[in-house]
């Protein structure tokens, strides 16, 4: 039998990220907006919480891609045309027809990932310092974290920041360490980071 499929949502800092915006100038916006859409549509806006970078909860909202591309509306050309290009990056991963083929190839890109470490094609650079954030995202992953849609081995940048509070760029750099230190080795799925972990312990 076949599994219902996830259908994706954006948050408002994602949405925030990808129009190139201030998150709070998005959120102002999103108010703004959702008496009409709640008129039209009879149901309002998903808000959520999230931490920022001082460990604080702070509310963000969570949208369907028709609640993105409503909010949308009001983004220049350029900004509007970046937030359609990654709802069609996200839409990519959900394809699949069944869960079971989603978890095939994830195993599939983790078995791979483990054939290059094993045979010497992944080396670690030894010289990387790794920084608290390095060993906070390090110690999430290990814990078995797993993707908004149960897919092993994956996760996004934006899900990491979430979650721990770690701005997203201060992410995408340890990130980038703990790969070069061969504590993580990646593949890209979708458009989250299919990941194992590497040879290296912190």
């Amino acid at each position: 039998m076949n599994l219902p499929i996830h259908q994706p949502t954006m948050t408002s800092l994602q949405i925030a990220e990808v129009g190139g915006k201030r998150h709070k100038d998005v959120m102002r916006s999103i108010r703004k907006m959702e008496e009409a859409w709640y008129k039209v549509n009879g149901r309002k806006f998903a808000l959520v919480d999230y931490i920022d970078e001082k460990g604080e909860k702070r509310p963000c909202y969570n949208l369907t891609k028709e609640e993105c591309l409503y909010i949308a509306t009001k983004f220049n050309d350029e900004a509007r045309a970046r937030l359609v290009l990654r709802w069609l990056e996200l839409e990519s991963i959900q394809r699949p027809e069944t869960m079971a083929d989603i978890f095939a190839e994830s195993e599939r890109l983790a078995d791979e990932m483990r054939e290059d470490l094993a045979s010497g094609k992944i080396l670690p650079a030894m010289d990387v310092v790794l920084t608290s954030y390095d060993i906070a995202i390090y110690s999430y992953l290990r814990n078995g974290i797993k993707s908004s849609i149960d897919t092993p081995f994956c996760v996004t940048k934006s899900m990491i920041s979430r979650i721990l509070g770690i701005d997203v760029d201060d992410v995408q750099s340890a990130w980038e360490r703990l790969e070069r230190g061969g504590y993580i080795v990646t593949r890209k799925f979708g458009d989250k980071c299919a990941f194992i972990l590497g040879s290296r312990i912190p």
